[in-house]
């Protein structure tokens, strides 16, 4: 007879209410799983793919997943925390059968979620991944807290078959993402240096060249600029222009304009962690302006994202703490686009 490895979360003596399993699970490694026929039920909206019928007398049904798999299933269908050692592949592995055993992922990967905090905690490893997984089910939450790692990722470089995995509205925002914030700093950047009153020694000519060498060096940033260009490098780039500069106030003019960039670039990662959701009405006290909140980007209509003005930097009452939610799919210039 083969073997079988009993749970150690899901035995003879778990209760649920009351009652004790009266299934038996047997996963396609030979994990045994003991499990209430009524939690199944009211989880799944197809007899959880149409096994449940297919119990033998002692109530024993062969799953042909491994027992990893169906313990992240079963774990939260149960409403019970997930361990920290799951494999992120294996939480997305396990999240793509919910539909196929009748169990909606939107009705247990949300914030605060045991699984949703599960993936999210793991995101940094595969952020497109998780961008996906995301699209695939309309998590939009989770998609918010996974834009943040996809700044560094090169779009040139996603395939036909990772296009495919991203659903189009969702593909649509991930490039609006990198395009609105490269043009977030070209705008920063094309700001005219200030001048300073002529001197015997810089006179208009001189500040003429300044501002064309500003010019050059700002083109040559932003060729090679992603979405999450470093301050260090923005720093590096332009206060290299002092090099060839004798001139004192212009030294002061370029490290002031450089500090200025830097703190504008700084502030724009910073989002609303107030309204997690992609919902703003509890922090915006002013429902005119409520359409402008980042925080409703995903909630926006394609037509309308190519077509707005942000009209203050944050939500009107200004998000006070941001250790949860970095939503930086706008950032907080005011800016149109047509």
């Amino acid at each position: 007879s083969t073997t079988v490895t009993p749970s150690a979360t899901f035995h003879p003596n778990l209760l649920f209410g009351l009652s004790r399993p009266d299934l038996k699970i047997i996963s396609s490694d030979n994990h045994l799983f003991h499990i209430h026929r009524g939690v199944l039920l009211r989880s799944s909206e197809n007899n959880f793919a149409d096994l449940l019928p297919e119990a033998t007398q002692d109530g024993t049904i062969h799953i042909p997943e491994v027992g990893l798999i169906l313990n992240v299933i079963f774990t939260t269908i149960y409403g019970i925390k997930l361990a920290d050692f799951y494999p992120l592949d294996t939480l997305i592995s396990a999240i793509n059968l919910f539909p196929h055993y009748g169990v909606q992922p939107k009705a247990y990967i949300w914030p605060a979620a045991s699984l949703y905090e599960a993936v999210r905690y793991q995101t940094p490893l595969a952020p497109f991944q998780v961008y996906a997984l995301a699209s695939r089910f309309d998590l939009e939450e989770l998609a918010v807290a996974a834009s943040p790692h996809l700044l560094n990722f090169r779009l040139e470089g996603i395939t036909d078959e990772m296009a495919d995995l991203v659903r189009p509205k969702y593909l649509l925002r991930l490039f609006h993402l990198h395009s609105s914030r490269k043009d977030a700093l070209k705008e920063l950047l094309s700001e005219r240096l200030e001048a300073h009153p002529p001197t015997a020694s810089c006179n208009y000519s001189t500040y003429d060249r300044l501002c064309r060498a500003w010019v050059l060096a700002a083109a040559c940033l932003l060729w090679d600029a992603d979405a999450n260009i470093s301050t260090a490098t923005i720093q590096s780039a332009l206060l290299s222009l002092q090099d060839g500069v004798k001139c004192k106030s212009c030294r002061r003019i370029i490290v002031a304009r450089v500090k200025s960039i830097v703190i504008q670039w700084s502030e724009m990662k910073v989002r609303c962690s107030v309204c997690f959701a992609s919902s703003c009405s509890s922090c915006c006290s002013r429902p005119s302006e409520r359409s402008f909140c980042p925080c409703l980007l995903f909630s926006m209509p394609l037509s309308s994202m190519f077509s707005f003005s942000l009209i203050s930097s944050t939500c009107p009452m200004y998000c006070i703490t941001f250790h949860h939610c970095i939503d930086l799919f706008v950032p907080p210039l005011h800016m149109s686009r047509t």
